[in-house]
């Protein structure tokens, strides 16, 4: 059995509503029923009290800037804070104490095609005029996108300092036929792209070779996962308890998210994941 801990990191889906309407949405529907602001602030604070050790918040959606003001106000709650978002929305006006991961899924033409024609641009447009600090960008591999790989890095590797990482997140399935979901083997050889892409940009790439591991390693992959460990839990729009995890009732067993290799226990005795994850998820004043 793994460990338990107390939860550190709360993932909340502070809105179920998107302007776009990506193929590989996590999200089983759209509901118009979130939660008010005053009752997202009453649910925070009663979460803050259940669980007191936590430091950090994730925000999500549907698209958290939808909601940008509470999201604002909210996260003056947790000293560190990160907002996923499709980039589709400016990201001005928020405070400091957070970073901003910006989904970009291929080039323009395949980007575009998962997720909306012209997103692409808007995306780009949006982390050119942000003036004020910490982003990384975010890749769901699949099957439609995995080749575009190099060109993403590329493109964005030298594109702004304000650009800290890129995030490489494998589309989790629902099912053992979700068409998007890669193999195992396929897996496997997408992590030697991106090894051999950090050799070429460093820290820019979001991988280093112990996460490579136990993201190839599926049995260590869920077993070192935050929300199988108990340090990390998460809510839905309504502020209802998720499980297992943000992905709802997706496979486990096909798990690809992130979080889960880039916040495993195991790499607490791996320097440079240490090492990685300050360097793009310190915050400052």
């Amino acid at each position: 059995m793994p460990l338990s801990f107390p939860p550190l990191v709360a993932a909340f889906d502070i809105t179920s509503a998107c302007p776009l309407d990506c193929r590989h949405c996590y999200l089983e529907k759209r509901s118009d029923q979130d939660l008010a602001d005053g009752e997202w602030r009453l649910k925070i604070q009663k979460i803050r009290k259940e669980f007191p050790f936590l430091v950090r918040a994730l925000w999500l959606g549907g698209e958290p800037l939808l909601r940008k003001n509470l999201l604002a106000e909210l996260m003056g709650y947790f000293p560190y804070n990160s907002i996923f978002t499709s980039g589709s929305i400016p990201f001005s006006g928020l405070p400091e104490n957070c970073v901003i991961q910006v989904s970009i899924d291929g080039t323009e033409s395949v980007h575009d095609w998962i997720r909306w024609p012209g997103s692409f641009a808007k995306t780009v447009s949006n982390i050119s005029v942000y003036p004020e600090g910490k982003l990384t960008i975010a890749m769901t591999v699949n099957k439609w996108n995995r080749d575009s790989l190099a060109e993403v890095a590329e493109r964005f590797a030298n594109f702004s300092p304000k650009i800290l990482a890129m995030h490489f997140i494998f589309h989790t399935s629902r099912g053992v036929s979700d068409p998007m979901g890669l193999s195992f083997e396929e897996r496997a050889e997408v992590v030697k792209t991106i090894l051999k892409l950090r050799q070429k940009y460093g820290n820019f790439i979001m991988l280093t070779s112990k996460m490579g591991k136990i993201l190839e390693n599926q049995t260590a992959l869920v077993h070192g996962c935050p929300f199988v460990t108990g340090t990390a839990v998460s809510f839905d729009s309504m502020g209802n308890r998720k499980s297992p995890c943000w992905y709802g009732k997706s496979l486990c067993s096909h798990c690809g998210c992130s979080i889960a290799f880039e916040a495993s226990a195991e790499n607490f005795f791996d320097f440079p994941s240490v090492r990685q994850m300050w360097r793009v998820f310190r915050n400052f004043p």
